[in-house]
């Protein structure tokens, strides 16, 4: 969706530290999520109707949120967040035009790592499927399902380990499918030689299948 003139996201609003971050539109609003500078997970909502034009800022977790992810589905009206908190664990909530006003209801997911995760959903796949991929900080597993809190699995695979090339680590990945595409996906990396530090790091890519779909 894009942001009209006059209704850019001012990250002056949020601090220096945005850290991961997402962005969705619901009815009519630009809302962006954000992890704070005291870890707490926040969305900005700006440009909506339902706030009459106004812009506000809406604490979603209180503290401990360590990183995120958001899918977003405007057919569905609906913006999937993922979030951990600083010891690893994993949450889910939907968030829709009515949370502009109320909470909303996490769910625990059955993952956990204490460092980064990517979501996307793959909505050519057999069957549609929401994706997250989870660096546990050796290695890349892909899980898949059908269901956004990933409640039952249609997949899981390992599509990266670090042990396979001790002569660099690959870390960050985000995950990304492409409309025409059914089952497969794309993976944006940081690359770094190793002995890290100092390391050299660049910006890699690795390609995979979605496991438990066609």
């Amino acid at each position: 969706m894009p942001i009209l003139q006059d209704h850019y996201f001012d990250p002056t609003a949020v601090g220096s530290n945005l850290g991961a971050r997402g962005y969705g539109n619901l009815a009519g609003a630009d809302v962006f999520f954000y992890i704070s500078t005291s870890n707490e997970l926040r969305v900005k909502q700006a440009n909506s109707s339902t706030l009459s034009g106004l812009s506000t800022i809406q604490i979603l977790v209180t503290g401990g949120v360590q990183w995120l992810s958001v899918i977003q589905q405007p057919p569905q009206g609906v913006v999937h967040l993922y979030w951990t908190n600083t010891n690893g664990a994993m949450f889910y909530a939907p968030y829709t035009a009515r949370n502009f006003s109320e909470p909303i209801s996490p769910v625990s997911l059955p993952f956990s790592t204490a460092f980064t995760f990517s979501t996307t959903y793959a909505q050519h796949s057999t069957p549609p499927a929401y994706c997250m991929l989870v660096d546990d900080g050796t290695r890349h597993t892909l899980y898949t399902s059908a269901t956004p809190d990933f409640s039952t699995l249609l997949g899981t695979q390992v599509v990266y380990n670090n042990n396979t090339n001790l002569a660099v680590y690959i870390n960050k990945p985000v995950i990304a499918v492409h409309p025409l595409d059914t089952n497969v996906a794309t993976v944006i990396v940081q690359h770094v030689d190793l002995p890290s530090p100092p390391g050299i790091q660049k910006v890699g890519f690795y390609v995979t299948f979605l496991p438990g779909v066609a």
